[in-house]
């Protein structure tokens, strides 16, 4: 048995200060797709979003992307980040989990570039890629870890 979430779908969320990537699982847990990217709107806006899509996806947990420095130390995105979680966990009645997103845009840049995506298309679909990069690292961690521990990351 994996350490696999309760069935139902994960929610990803690539937060950043002008769009938010959001990609999300299939029910089994096995792969992430990018859904959409946020473009706008209040805070409030966008809880009242992510609560429906928790709604309508069967969403039983959320990740969010946790932007760290490459040496692993607190920046200030990820004070901003920090808070949007926050609120996150205040506006949600499923778990938030901190995940560590170092690289995901570079990656998510890198895998665009090697599907010929047009340029002017890869700004649009970049954050979401990021989403499903990150929720896909989270859910090979799932995978690979034996059950009933608890999550470190």
């Amino acid at each position: 048995m994996t350490g696999q979430s309760p069935t139902g779908c994960i929610l990803a969320l690539d937060y950043g200060r002008r769009r938010i990537g959001i990609a999300v699982s299939d029910p089994f847990q096995w792969t992430a797709q990018p859904l959409e990217t946020w473009t706008g709107g209040s805070p409030a806006a966008l809880m009242h979003h992510v609560r429906r899509l928790i709604a309508e996806k069967n969403i039983v947990k959320v990740i969010v992307g946790l932007p760290l420095t490459l040496k692993g130390d607190f920046s200030e995105s990820t004070r901003k980040t920090e808070a949007f979680i926050r609120l996150l966990e205040k506006s949600v009645s499923v778990p938030v989990v901190r995940w560590d997103e170092r690289l995901t845009t570079v990656e998510a840049a890198r895998v665009l570039r090697s599907m010929d995506i047009p340029s002017r298309d890869q700004k649009r679909k970049i954050d979401q890629m990021a989403a499903a990069l990150l929720l896909q690292s989270y859910l090979s961690h799932l995978e690979s870890k034996p059950s009933g521990l608890e999550e470190h990351h």
